[in-house]
């Protein structure tokens, strides 16, 4: 995961070979984050299985399916107790820091 000092643990579980859309299991250590504002270029959905995520200033727990289009600048991400999720990608998400700039401009 970029621009992150704690690594996270990832199992890849499904990948399209035509159009690169993933399916992945994500594990975020106790006390992970992000300070950076981050944005892919894929649309993402994700469902935290346990823990909570903190983004952009919202709270997602468990059993909730959220969409992030693609281009959406994300800021103060955290785990603070830590979290699984399953990730969804339309395609290789690709960071796009650039974006992240342009819409803060």
């Amino acid at each position: 995961m970029p621009f992150t000092d704690t690594p996270v643990r990832l199992a890849r579980l499904r990948r399209d070979p035509v159009t690169a859309a993933t399916a992945t299991l994500v594990r975020f250590p106790p006390g992970w984050s992000r300070t950076a504002c981050v944005a892919y270029a894929s649309d993402e959905e994700f469902m935290l299985l346990s823990g909570e995520l903190r983004m952009s200033g919202q709270v997602h727990r468990p059993g909730v399916r959220v969409r992030v289009p693609g281009g959406t600048p994300r800021r103060a991400s955290s785990t603070p107790r830590g979290a699984v999720a399953v990730a969804w990608f339309t395609e290789d998400p690709g960071v796009v820091e650039r974006l992240c700039r342009a819409r803060e401009t």
